[in-house]
């Protein structure tokens, strides 16, 4: 669906649509040969559309200060509307000779139009009054949030690892924390610790309340009419199968594909598992019966015993 890569070298990338109906992407600025020469400014791109974000102009808001604080390692940018306003919450330096002193900072837009308007330092991320941990010599990748009318922020810090902690904002003054931080996620897993235990880059997977046709509430929604290519589905197939075998492993059962954009997810799983040497039947259903062909409202082997029996 889009060109990969997307944006060449923009590491850290993030993408927030506004309230305005424009897209906005930031992310690193990269350096090139040695950090000198580069991680020194936040860049922006505006479009109606996601794709158009690829080839929109970039625009430089803010620069890092000439010396000192703020004035090396600018990474990790994210751009978020908070309270009708927007801000910018990034890593930054704290002093100029040690890349592990660095903390979160934020900057503010200081109108209504973060691609035009002007952005106002705001500094260092303050921590809630007797937190004496957070943002104390390497805290980054900070990401905002809301749920439920509450507010919070989330980012990565040294606490023996680089862990992720949770805490409270007020949104009329989103540049300080309202609560002591609040441990969220530590390095357990092994791909957490090649080399180095780490927890950062949070991102918010939000769940919402949507209500299926059949009338059955859920959770979340995934379009699958968004597979629109050979490679997509092909792709989707294999982690079906993926997941088939780590729930059943060879054991053998029968995929159905709901009508409509389930028949091409059950028909690529079958495919799939079939490359991987287990082969396993499929059916779907149709919206009206039929009374010519096979006929009635299913297409395909709908049991095992229709299976042995072919």
């Amino acid at each position: 669906m889009y060109p990969n890569p997307f944006i060449p070298e923009r590491a850290d990338p993030y993408i927030v649509k506004g309230t305005d109906e424009f897209y906005y992407f930031t992310a690193s600025y990269p350096a090139y040969l040695n950090v000198d020469s580069g991680y020194d400014r936040i860049i922006l791109r505006k479009s109606k559309t996601v794709i158009g974000l690829k080839d929109a102009e970039e625009k430089t808001i803010w620069y890092a200060h000439k010396k000192g604080n703020m004035a090396k390692h600018i990474w990790a940018p994210e751009i978020h509307e908070i309270n009708g306003k927007w801000y910018v919450l990034f890593a930054a330096s704290g002093s100029e000779n040690n890349v592990w002193d660095i903390d979160c900072h934020i900057i503010m837009c200081s109108g209504n139009d973060p691609y035009n308007d002007n952005w106002i330092d705001m500094g260092k991320y303050t921590a809630y009054e007797g937190d004496n941990f957070s943002f104390k010599g390497f805290s980054l990748d900070m990401t905002y949030f809301e749920c439920a009318g509450n507010h919070y922020v989330a980012w990565a810090q040294n606490g023996g690892n680089s862990n992720v902690y949770l805490a409270t904002i007020d949104p009329e003054k989103p540049w300080q924390t309202t609560c002591p931080a609040m441990l969220l996620t530590k390095p357990e897993y092994d791909w957490e610790k090649v080399v180095f235990r780490v927890n950062e880059g949070a991102s918010v997977l939000k769940f919402g309340d949507f209500t299926a046709k059949s009338g059955r509430k859920i959770p979340y929604f995934i379009n699958a009419g968004m597979i629109k290519t050979g490679d997509q589905i092909t792709k989707m197939g294999e982690f079906y199968a993926k997941a088939y075998f780590e729930k059943l492993g060879a054991k053998p059962a029968v995929l159905y594909g709901p009508a409509y954009k389930g028949i091409s997810l059950s028909i690529s799983a079958a495919v799939a598992l079939s490359k991987n040497g287990l082969n396993v039947p499929f059916f779907f259903n149709r919206k009206e019966v039929k009374d010519h062909g096979e006929g009635g409202t299913f297409v395909g082997i709908r049991t095992r015993m229709e299976a042995e029996n072919q």
